[in-house]
């Protein structure tokens, strides 16, 4: 729970694949993927060519997951970087599925697990503050 003092704290909201500084392979493979003329090759392909082409990279992603169960995470001065860029104080994102709250530096880091059937985790933000809830 954060306290309600963030709620008048400018929040930031991102995927976090940016923010992964150390996986200097996956790195590669984003700034390659969004070039525009690389999206719009891949949305001309056939839509059953996509989803193969999608399929595949989530198998590896899986692949890579259980060959390294200690996952790459986003470094702090990544995250410290970032927010101070964005002039906000509190960073919501995914990516690394991990589920995360931590604060530094008077600034707070909010992770959304990963997300299957049957489990996940969400960011509610209320009057009372701001929560990173499970559901299942």
């Amino acid at each position: 729970v954060i306290s309600r003092e963030y709620l008048n704290k400018k929040i930031i909201l991102c995927h976090g694949d940016q923010l992964c500084t150390g996986d200097t392979a996956y790195q590669n493979y984003r700034q390659q993927a969004h070039k525009p003329w690389v999206q719009k090759l891949f949305l001309a392909l056939p839509i059953f060519i996509r989803r193969w082409v999608a399929r595949k990279i989530r198998k590896s992603s899986k692949d890579n997951f259980k060959k390294y169960p200690v996952m790459i995470d986003i470094e702090p001065k990544a995250v410290l970087d970032f927010l101070l860029k964005n002039q906000a104080q509190v960073l919501i994102h995914g990516h690394t599925h991990q589920k995360i709250y931590e604060t530094q530096n008077n600034s707070t880091r909010i992770v959304n697990s990963d997300w299957g059937p049957s489990h996940g985790s969400f960011v509610e933000i209320n009057a009372e503050g701001i929560f990173l809830k499970d559901f299942t």
